[in-house]
This record gives C-alpha cells, sequence and structure tokens, in this order.
C-alpha cells in the first residue's frame, strides 16, 4: 500500500514539474517575444553645426516610425524636411537644395543588437552597447560605429540614445553640392562640412502575438 502510495506521489510529482516546466518556458516565450515600438513625439535627431567660420548652431529632425524587433533589428524613419532650424526659409531650403526631398522623402537608420541584450534592457540593466549603424539617406548608404545608451523604464519603455555624438560629413551621403547652393544662397563665407549627430530614441514595449 505504502509503495503504491509512493509511486502515486511521484508520478504526481513529476506531472507537476511538466507542468511547471511549460508554464516557465511559455513565460520565457513572452518575455523574449517582444518588440519595441517608437515613440515619435518624445525622440529627435539633433544636428550640431557651424557656419560662418565660428557661428554654431542645433538643428532637430522629427522622426516618422521606429522598431525594435524581437530579433534585436533597430530601425528608423525620418524625413529629412521636417528638419527644424528655428527658420522656415531655411527649413525650406534645406529640404529642396541639401536633401533634395522630392527625389528622396524618406532616410533610414539601421542597427543589429543582440537579443539576450535586449532582454537584459528589459530587466532593467542599463547597457553601453557598441554598435555599427547604417543610415541610407539621399540615395546614398553609409555606415557608421557609435555607441548607444540603452536602459527601460518602470512604464515597459525603452530609451536609446547615443552616448557620444556620430561625425558625419557632406560627402558621405553625396550632399556636398547642395551645400555650395546653402552657402550661395544664405551669402555666408562658410558652412562646415561635417556636423555632430545624436539621438533620443523612446520606445514602448509591444507584445507579440
Amino acid at each position: 500500500m505504502n509503495r503504491v502510495f509512493n509511486l502515486s506521489s511521484v508520478i504526481t510529482a513529476l506531472l507537476g514539474v511538466v507542468i511547471l516546466l511549460a508554464g516557465c518556458q511559455n513565460d520565457q516565450q513572452s518575455v523574449t517575444a517582444k518588440s519595441w515600438s517608437l515613440i515619435a513625439e518624445n525622440s529627435q535627431i539633433s544636428l550640431f553645426a557651424v557656419k560662418a567660420e565660428d557661428v554654431g548652431e542645433v538643428f532637430t529632425i522629427g522622426l516618422q516610425s521606429g522598431s525594435v524587433s524581437d530579433t534585436g533589428k533597430v530601425t528608423i524613419k525620418f524625413a529629412p524636411n521636417e528638419i527644424e532650424t528655428g527658420i522656415p526659409i531655411r527649413n525650406s531650403r534645406m529640404g529642396k537644395y541639401l536633401f533634395e526631398t522630392e527625389k528622396w522623402p524618406i532616410a533610414t537608420v539601421t542597427a543589429q543588437l543582440e537579443t539576450t541584450v535586449i532582454e537584459k534592457i528589459a530587466n532593467g540593466t542599463r547597457q553601453i552597447l557598441p554598435v555599427e549603424i547604417t543610415v541610407d539617406l539621399h540615395g546614398v548608404s553609409a555606415t557608421y560605429e557609435s555607441f548607444f545608451i540603452a536602459s527601460s523604464t518602470h512604464e515597459g519603455q525603452v530609451i536609446i540614445n547615443s552616448a557620444t555624438p556620430i561625425s558625419v560629413h557632406a560627402a558621405d551621403f553625396g550632399l556636398s553640392a547642395g551645400l555650395d547652393k546653402l552657402k550661395e544662397l544664405a551669402g555666408l563665407s562658410s558652412i562646415t562640412p561635417v556636423i555632430a549627430v545624436s539621438f533620443n530614441l523612446v520606445f514602448e514595449s509591444k507584445q507579440l502575438k
């Protein structure tokens, strides 16, 4: 009788372990099977430029859309004609002559993060990550080495900032002629062809089904 009772107990315990493991597996899938969508109104790209030898200015570009997939791919889309310089006519000229947005209205930034890193970020661990960024702008693709600072909030948001500005040359994207045109229109002695780019990206967590 005791032997039967013990056997039943063992079977019951084994079934309990199987159910528990299955539940843990499902929980793990629910944690890892997540993506993040960009909160565009809380995110932006910032540009620091120099004109007339020693006049520095900061511009911003609003973002159209963005995501971090469950496989770690980061994708950001922005419209260069939405650049904000503080001067409407200059905004228009940059869209028309520099970025030629009638031909290339949308630019894309992509990067790849490891899924294990994403899990750590989602669980509240702040990460400083070396990342290779690819930018498709003005019909040209260029790659840059950068560092991300990534963290998460109690509200389930994921925040990715640039740890240091990225140095971008106008020639990287065939923008030199457009820059000369802007210099001519504004009557400036010079516009430095190198800008410093930084970004602040805020994502909200989305559960995949």
